[in-house]
């Protein structure tokens, strides 16, 4: 079994995306593990038994987490260097890794999400910068700037929705649905190039997965 290690609120997306890279040829062959935070990959003893467990069964091991920002202790290259040593230092270096937002940035899952919502409407993001910005604007402690996993949800909230996706909003950010989110959108190249690289030989001998 080949395993993907996410951190968790993009746990729901990475199996949304490979369903759309590869339909169901994914289901049964991964799992989308959550592992509820990127320090826990290292040393939470249930995510290490799974690394390991991957091994053993033939399969592999990879990681999709945030680059996240100098601000708060990330940075692409300090994030990448700094996993890449704590996962050799329990015995899985080598181990295939993807940084959100795009291999290359800083930034996080949020940050790629952002863009790939539906072109048509990504000016509703715009009113909830300026709702930030203006509780930002007040400098009170008994305020909460709220995080941008509130802005996706906003996004979201905002349009109007059939009875059954109203029940599924409450569990799901709808990846799936074409009229909030853009799957082809140019800003996912990145992890799609990564996937079909690590994924292409354990998924298919032939045909290849689709563009």
């Amino acid at each position: 079994m080949t395993r993907i290690f996410v951190e968790g609120r993009d746990k729901e997306f990475i199996e949304v995306y490979l369903s759309h890279l590869y339909k169901n040829d994914w289901m049964g062959k991964i799992r989308v593990i959550s592992t509820g935070g990127y320090t826990a990959l290292y040393s939470k003893t249930a995510i290490l038994n799974q690394l390991t467990d991957s091994i053993k069964s033939g399969g592999k091991n990879i990681v999709i987490f945030d680059a996240d920002f100098k601000e708060n202790g990330g940075s692409y290259e300090q994030r990448k260097l700094f996993l890449e040593q704590k996962l050799g230092s329990v015995g899985f270096s080598g181990v295939d890794m993807f940084l959100f937002p795009n291999q290359s940035e800083d930034g996080d899952f949020e940050t790629l999400i952002e863009r790939v919502a539906n072109p048509l409407h990504t000016r509703l993001f715009s009113c909830f910068k300026k709702y930030e910005n203006c509780i930002k604007s007040y400098n009170e402690p008994k305020y909460k700037t709220p995080n941008r996993k509130n802005m996706l949800h906003s996004y979201l909230f905002t349009f109007v929705k059939s009875e059954e996706e109203e029940k599924k909003f409450k569990v799901s950010f709808l990846y799936e649905n074409p009229e909030y989110w853009d799957l082809n959108a140019t800003a996912l190249n990145p992890l799609k190039e990564f996937l079909n690289r690590v994924l292409t030989c354990l998924l298919y001998t032939s045909p290849s997965p689709r563009d």
